[in-house]
Formats: structure tokens, C-alpha cells, sequence
């Protein structure tokens, strides 16, 4: 029997050519991706978190609302000395504020008297699609949030 000697060149192709075939038997597996075990546990956790501090949040800024409200009726009744003007304030704001309501529905009306119905549709249809345009893009900005 005859002893083949190979060259150390012949060895490293053979080694390389192996070492390649494995390679690519590995890479035509199918290998399917799949969340690390606990995952969906933990994004519920996760989403519950979050739910949970957006209503904290909330109740802080409504707290703060309530102070901040609170210490300018307060302010009022300390720069006025007493309560009945306090009252007097409020009730020229409210009056002021129907005024204001009623002049804008007055404007309203005569320009609605100017125009013909075939345009107030048309607008009408037009702040409509307005309207479903921005509720829908809304809707499509929180899916992709989530």
C-alpha cells in the first residue's frame, strides 16, 4: 500500500472545504425567530406599569390644576381683603365672558344670513372630513405607539 503524503496546502483546502460545507448546511436551516421565553409576562407587566403611571401622572396634573386654581382665588381674596369683591371678580369675568359668547353668535348669524346654503354644505361636509381625517390619523399614530 502506497502512503500518500498531502502538503500542508492540501490539508488547509481540505480543512477550509469541510469547514465551508458545514457552514453552509448550517445557514440553509430554516431558523424561525421567536421572542425569548417570559416574554409576553413581561411586556404585560411592562403595559400595566405604564398604564398605571399615565394615571398617576394625570392625577398629579389634575392635583396641580386644583392648587394652582386654589392659591389664585386665594391671591384674590388676600390683594382684595375680602370676599365679597372675590365674588364681584368672578362675576364680571362670567359676565364678560357671555358677552363675549353672545357678540361671536351675533357674527356668526349675519355672516350665516350672507352666504347661501350650498356653501355652508360644502363647508359643513368639508369640517367633516376635516374632522375624520385627523381622527383617523390619531387612530393611526397610537397603533403605531403601540
Amino acid at each position: 500500500m502506497k502512503k500518500q503524503h498531502l502538503s500542508y496546502q492540501e490539508i488547509d483546502e481540505q480543512a477550509l472545504e469541510a469547514a465551508w460545507q458545514s457552514l453552509e448546511r448550517e445557514l440553509s436551516k430554516p431558523v424561525f425567530a421567536s421572542p425569548a421565553p417570559g416574554f409576553a409576562r413581561r411586556w404585560r407587566a411592562r403595559q400595566t406599569e405604564a398604564v398605571e403611571q399615565a394615571k398617576r401622572t394625570r392625577a398629579t396634573w389634575s392635583w396641580a390644576a386644583v392648587a394652582i386654581v386654589f392659591a389664585l382665588l386665594a391671591g384674590l381674596v388676600w390683594l382684595t381683603g375680602n370676599y365679597g369683591s372675590v365674588i364681584s371678580i368672578l362675576l364680571s369675568l362670567a359676565v364678560a365672558v357671555s358677552t363675549s359668547i353672545v357678540a361671536a353668535s351675533q357674527v356668526i348669524l349675519v355672516v350665516m344670513d350672507a352666504l347661501p346654503p350650498s356653501l355652508w354644505l360644502l363647508f359643513t361636509v368639508s369640517c367633516g372630513l376635516l374632522i375624520y381625517a385627523w381622527a383617523a390619523v390619531l387612530r393611526w399614530a397610537q397603533m403605531e405607539k403601540e
